[in-house]
């Protein structure tokens, strides 16, 4: 146990040893940073890949080091990209205040208080976010989108890639990056489906983006909501024993609480009994939980119809080349319903919007339509190792979140211009210092002389996000007066292998 100024030096030390690491990483002449994982090597300059597999000997700087790396990975999580800038920038505002604190610890009754402090840096903050909305400009072309996939990959032919794929599907539309065996990256876009739900649990997502993939599996569609624990271990015993196969999806409006469906899915799921991917619609009416039933191929068990949800028999399931659920939407990939009936549905569809006298209703309708015509993006990477291509797809699943983001948001200038432009014209303050330390930081790392061309742009969105979970993650530190961390007697390389591999498997 530590508190006071003890408690805050450890905590300072804590941060600045992940900061530190992961700062030298920014920029194009960042480096990278070669980590051992469960016995072989690959080598990142991700920050987020970094943070998450960093753990410190002493017991106080690591509690600070992973509380810190905590809140920070949520930048990763909403945007998946950003992490590094919203790490600078938190370790700046940490490191100004606790300098403050420490020319003032000889005097009887110090000036400075750490929620003043707080409270100043949370105003600041709405300042600059309503900056940075107003710098934002919106992607009108694939050329401004190439822009910021080439920054994010520092690398135009990739940029082009990614852009050009990212541009296809649209900001609604999903690009995954797959390994596969050929020495060169290719690209396809194929039929998809995407609607507003999600898991019923983080612990069935198995990707570092807190995606939940499952591929061919059998689909259940209903509008009822799972009332019972029973009616899940019915499905399940009826998959394994009967259709001999434990892959399913089961997409329905809700789950009650009484039906400990999160615990039943993620137990099954981590002892490889049974994969039953449990997704929640609760945003989608009758019509469009119909939609996916008709774009699966499976019976839709219509609670508006009266049509009971029963143990299904072969011909009600449906089917689908991959499923894809993330925190805010599904990803239905080749879906195998009767193409005939889809098209006949999309006609349908469009009559009614000719028809519909109230704008809201139409809206409505062309969301339908735009769900079951729209594509999803596939970039296939390889090189001639492992350990490369791992790294590449990392950097490829940056530039597509970026691409995505700045759809969404807009872009403003790369390069830590856009927060330092901001600074400049603030007055004096804590969070105004904080802001150019991405610019000081890219600049430091590539020699000091580095331009910073028109081109080189960032998403307005990753910023913002980033300096938000950046105030946060100081806050924290900030705001602590006492630290309480298990003793550790000694850590040797095996125990450390130990601890990565329960920290890997307490995320997924």
């Amino acid at each position: 146990m530590k508190k006071g100024a003890e408690a805050r030096k450890s905590l300072e030390q804590g941060v600045n040893k992940v900061a530190d690491l992961i700062a030298s990483t920014m920029g194009p002449g960042g480096r990278n940073v070669i980590i051992q994982y469960r016995g072989n090597p690959f080598v990142t300059n991700d920050g987020a890949t970094i943070a998450k597999n960093i753990i410190l000997k002493d017991e106080t700087e690591d509690l600070a080091a992973q509380a810190f790396i905590k809140t920070s990975l949520r930048t990763n999580d909403m945007v998946g990209d950003g992490t590094t800038a919203c790490i600078v920038i938190a370790q700046r505002i940490i490191k100004s205040i606790f300098t403050k604190l420490k020319e003032e610890e000889h005097l009887v009754s110090p000036q400075s208080n750490l929620l003043n402090f707080y409270r100043q840096i949370q105003s600041d903050k709405k300042k600059v976010l309503e900056m940075l909305r107003k710098q934002a400009k919106q992607i009108k072309t694939k050329e401004d989108l190439e822009k910021v996939a080439i920054t994010s990959l520092e690398n135009e032919e990739w940029g082009k890639i990614v852009a050009g794929i990212a541009w296809q599907v649209g900001k609604d539309g999903y690009v995954g990056v797959d390994e596969h065996f050929t020495n060169k990256i290719e690209t396809e876009v194929i039929d998809g489906m995407k609607f507003h739900g999600t898991y019923i649990t983080e612990l069935l997502a198995n990707t570092p983006r807190k995606e939940a993939i499952i591929e061919d599996p059998l689909i259940v569609v209903t509008s009822h909501a799972i009332e019972s624990q029973a009616q899940l271990k019915e499905l399940a015993d009826l998959m394994l024993k009967t259709y001999k196969t434990n892959e399913l999806v089961l997409i329905a409006n809700g789950y009650d609480k009484p039906s400990l469906a999160p615990e039943f899915c993620a137990v099954n799921r981590m002892k490889g009994v049974f994969n039953l991917l449990a997704v929640k619609a609760p945003s989608l009416d009758e019509d469009e939980l119909g939609d996916v039933a008709l774009y699966t191929g499976a019976k839709y068990f219509d609670k508006k119809k009266g049509i009971i949800l029963t143990p299904p028999e072969k011909e009600d399931f449906g089917r689908a080349k991959k499923i894809v659920v993330d925190r805010d939407n599904v990803f239905i990939v080749s879906g195998r319903g009767n193409k005939k009936d889809i098209q006949k549905r999309i006609a349908d569809l469009r009559k009614e919007q000719e028809a519909e006298p109230v704008e809201n209703f139409r809206n409505k309708i062309k969301q339908r339509i735009a769900s079951l015509s729209s594509g999803v993006g596939i970039i296939k990477v390889a090189t001639n190792t492992n350990v490369e291509t791992k790294y590449l797809k990392d950097k490829f699943d940056d530039a597509v979140c970026a691409c995505k983001a700045a759809l969404e948001e807009g872009v403003v200038k790369g390069g830590g211009l856009a927060f330092k432009e901001i600074a400049d014209k603030m007055p004096k303050s804590i969070l105004a210092s904080a802001l150019r330390s991405c610019y000081d930081q890219i600049q430091e790392n590539a020699g000091g002389k580095l331009e910073i061309k028109a081109d080189i742009i960032d998403p307005a969105k990753v910023l913002r996000i980033a300096l938000e979970n950046a105030c946060s993650a100081a806050g924290i530190m900030i705001t602590a007066n006492g630290t309480i961390a298990e003793k550790r007697e000694s850590i040797e390389l095996e125990d450390l292998s130990k601890l990565l591999k329960a920290k890997d498997n307490a995320r997924v």
